[in-house]
């Protein structure tokens, strides 16, 4: 018998758990991850990629859940690398955290228009004094560039549909 640890809407991260839970001395499996693959935009109806365990170790699964959930093994991660988060430039504090607003924004985009737009995560604020600054030195993707890239796929599309109306219009004289 198997119990359910998690489900997730991208197979990278079903994998990423896995290999954490797997790591811990776990067994697990991905389920339903080639369905996602195949037509990756259903995830959500189709339930997500789903992490499950042999019932016998779930209470283990389910902690290393809710440490991967707290950040504790962000934090171990941080130490053994002696990386370091980006101090807030107003008082210093390195109690931050990016806005995860743009990702969920991308996702909106693509599922009402069809249309994908990369999303950066420059947008940070400090849990300390609660002040938001942009990090310019993280963002990959200028504003120009993602304006640029919305408007050329647009034209794009815009052209393929126009075209496609006319090609598949032809009628065949003998039909």
């Amino acid at each position: 018998m198997y119990s359910l640890v998690s489900t997730h809407t991208n197979p990278v991260e079903a994998h990423i758990v896995r290999g954490r839970l797997e790591a811990e001395g776990l067994v697990c499996a991905v389920l339903f991850e080639h369905h996602i693959w195949a037509k990756w935009s259903l995830s959500v109806a189709l339930g997500g990629v789903r992490l499950v365990v042999p019932s016998n170790s779930a209470s283990d699964a389910h902690e290393v859940m809710r440490k991967i959930n707290s950040g504790e093994y962000e934090r171990l991660l941080i130490e053994e690398q002696g990386l370091s988060k980006l101090p807030c430039p107003k008082c210093g504090s390195t109690n931050t955290a990016p806005h995860i607003w743009p990702w969920k924004l991308a996702l909106a985009f693509i599922f009402t228009v069809s249309l994908p737009i990369p999303y950066t995560s420059h947008l940070h604020s400090c849990d300390d004094c609660m002040h938001s600054w942009v990090a310019h030195e993280q963002r990959p993707y200028p504003l120009l560039t993602i304006l640029s890239y919305i408007l050329l796929t647009t034209f794009v599309f815009c052209l393929l549909y126009l075209l496609s109306g006319h090609i598949f219009s032809w009628r065949v004289p003998w039909v």
